[in-house]
């Protein structure tokens, strides 16, 4: 199962509506959906990228044109990058469960067996980072002069959120060989300028998003 064309980079859970991917899966019958929920799994440079599909639609044997994509799902942001013609891509849709794992477990090793067809599968080991339940990154840093502001993203969201008042950012400032570090609320901070800002998503637990919202400020 292979991707055909090539998948430009996106931000993450943002419902791309101009972007179609075609790809080679055998043995397998789509239909579009009323929403994007086909999931898929696509290797990456970085690793494993989810995405989401509503529109399936048969263009050749065994070939899909996919559309409506939802990038970077189940907590795979930081693993989107250009995906190229050739990539290996697996249908999720089948046999796919969500593993009743404790939040102590968390950064410790787990061990997974597994059977197909009656066939034993090879035990893996493996640390679980619980990626899906990381908070989703910022975006969008705009600097005036006085204030820094910026877009949170509510992981219960496949776009931008309508309402970040209550999310909670750290947010580091770099001014020449100093970094200041701050924690708030909301999506925004008055303050002194700056040459370059990281903001992170914070959750309640005070787990941070897999990557941060950047922003370079020319001086001068």
């Amino acid at each position: 199962m292979n991707v055909l064309s090539t998948l430009p980079n996106r931000s993450p859970l943002f419902l791309d509506v101009t972007t179609s991917l075609d790809v080679i899966i055998e043995n397998l019958v789509l239909s579009s959906q009323s929403s994007p929920t086909l999931p898929f799994a696509i290797e990456t440079e970085r690793g494993w990228e989810i995405i989401l599909a509503q529109t399936a639609d048969l263009i050749a044997p065994s070939t899909y044109r996919l559309g409506t994509l939802v990038r970077g799902a189940e907590g795979s942001e930081s693993d989107m990058v250009e995906v190229p013609a050739g990539a290996r891509i697996i249908w999720l849709g089948q046999g796919l469960e969500t593993l009743a794992l404790r939040d102590e477990w968390r950064g410790t090793n787990v061990t997974l067996d597994g059977a197909s067809a009656n066939r034993a599968a090879r035990t893996e080991a493996l640390v679980w980072e619980d990626r899906a339940g990381r908070p989703l990154s910022p975006t969008h840093l705009v600097w005036n002069g006085s204030v820094l502001q910026w877009v949170g993203r509510d992981i219960a969201y496949t776009d931008w959120s309508d309402s970040d008042e209550a999310m909670r950012f750290r947010v580091n400032l770099t001014r020449g060989t100093s970094i200041e570090t701050l924690e708030v609320v909301g999506p925004y901070l008055e303050t002194e300028p700056f040459e370059y800002a990281e903001v992170w998503g914070l959750s309640a637990s005070g787990r941070e998003s897999a990557q941060p919202a950047t922003l370079n400020v020319p001086s001068g």
